[in-house]
């Protein structure tokens, strides 16, 4: 039988569907990146956070970043050290991501010759977990990252590692399961760790930010082209900061012409700057970013919002939040031996800051503050002082536990929590311990506003 002669409807019908599934297609293809999905392993200064382990939080605006699975990991491997750190996300030229991470289980580095590899579509499922050796010598594998060349048509996968002084190094793949002999990427003649690379066709070329180990701080180098030893001869960026820091990530901005540079000091840093071809990095106030709670080297991509949609529906949202403190932006409300207070991030017990924000006990449309670590345990007022008890069911437990929500007193976009029981005295902190007090003078407005983060 002819179908093109016996049955020309058919056959019109088919090329129709065939143009349809080609549009959608094309479609999802194109679909806007509307957000971002950032991976980590996690620490704490008494190492209660330790989690070699990976993580996931996402966030809209690269800025402020919501843990998901409670924080607690998505993947354990259970190959080679069984731990991982320093983990990177690639979207793929064929479709998919490779997930990479150096093979760790503690905090002290060891000599690897291999990294750990796995495949995802979604982050949801992880397959293919296998260990991809990249040299022979007994040195140190760390920090891998991965980009495409398009001139190799390859895959180039760089890392820092040394016999006597760390370089970034690269090995070429087409598939992640094997790859070519290790050669020195990047060598600017003195000790460097941790590189990442983005690729501005504004800018017409590569940009590569890494730890100065010398200096102890992050710089950045630029090249037209990936070739091996091309980013040693333009280091453009002098050392940012001025404090010990290390595994830079950079964020483009999805909505303007704005790039935000991550670096890991127990906590991550932030700087922004209009023209990352320019050294030209400004500190990013902590108002204004919130990184997911003991996030350690983290690996950043931009991810569509079926995506995003995808990955926070299967993993979830948390179910406690933790509230910063505006003039104090480092610091956070947390309980310490039954007293309310503030401590400046981090600080173990990690968990004394997490807190479930429930309607209020005395007052549904108000707010009462649940201790997520000690279940049934609230902050209430005694007196002028705020501290954590029980519930003891009586209706003055209620009423002293319960605040009224209001725009924050010091900047509206943020909050401020009035006293249900003492209309006119406020939440708030002094010598870093909450007390309930009234609101009198812009010092005052500022001790008493609070943002709600995760």
């Amino acid at each position: 039988m002819k179908l093109g002669s016996e049955n020309p409807s058919l056959v019109s019908m088919i090329r129709r569907l065939f143009v349809f599934l080609l549009l959608a297609t094309a479609v999802r293809a194109e679909e806007p990146m509307a957000g971002y999905l950032m991976g980590y392993s996690t620490e704490s200064p008494d190492g209660i956070g330790n989690s070699p382990t990976l993580h996931l939080a996402t966030s809209e605006d690269g800025l402020n970043w919501m843990p998901l699975n409670q924080n607690e990991p998505i993947l354990v491997p259970y190959l080679g050290l069984k731990g991982l750190h320093d983990p990177f996300f690639l979207r793929k030229q064929e479709g998919g991501f490779v997930v990479m991470a150096t093979d760790q289980a503690d905090q002290q580095t060891v000599t690897r010759q291999d990294i750990h590899v796995w495949d995802t579509t979604d982050f949801i499922t992880f397959s293919s977990p296998r260990l991809l050796k990249l040299h022979d010598t007994l040195m140190q594998t760390l920090a891998p990252e991965a980009f495409f060349d398009p001139e190799k048509k390859q895959y180039g996968i760089i890392w820092s590692g040394g016999t006597d002084t760390h370089r970034i190094h690269v090995n070429y793949t087409t598939d992640f399961k094997s790859v070519g002999p290790e050669e020195v990427f990047f060598d600017p003649g003195y000790e460097v760790r941790d590189a990442t690379l983005c690729h501005e066709p504004d800018h017409a070329g590569y940009f590569l930010y890494y730890k100065d180990s010398v200096a102890n701080r992050l710089r950045g180098s630029r090249s037209p082209t990936l070739a091996p030893r091309s980013f040693d001869a333009d280091i453009y960026a002098k050392p940012t900061c001025d404090m010990a820091i290390g595994a830079p990530i950079i964020v483009k901005s999805l909505h303007e012409n704005r790039w935000f540079l991550y670096g890991d000091y127990g906590s991550l840093h932030a700087w922004q700057t209009g023209d990352i071809g320019t050294d030209n990095w400004q500190e990013v106030n902590m108002r204004d970013y919130t990184p997911p709670l003991n996030v350690r080297h983290p690996t950043i991509i931009p991810i569509t919002r079926a995506e995003m949609d995808r990955v926070i529906g299967r993993w979830g949202r948390p179910a406690w939040n933790r509230l910063k403190t505006w003039n104090f932006p480092s610091f956070f409300v947390r309980h310490e031996q039954a007293i309310g207070r503030i401590s400046r991030y981090p600080f173990d017990p990690y968990q004394d800051s997490q807190w479930k924000i429930v309607p209020g006990l005395a007052d549904a449309n108000c707010v009462s503050f649940e201790a997520a670590n000690f279940p049934g345990h609230y902050l209430r007022s005694i007196a002028e002082h705020i501290v954590l008890a029980k519930d003891d069911g009586s209706e003055a437990f209620r009423n002293h536990a319960t605040f009224v929500k209001e725009p924050g007193l010091a900047d509206s976009s943020w909050s401020s929590f009035r006293s249900r029981s003492s209309p006119g005295l406020y939440l708030r902190h002094a010598n870093f311990y909450l007390r309930l007090e009234p609101v009198i003078d812009p010092l005052d407005k500022e001790d008493a506003t609070f943002r709600i983060v995760y």
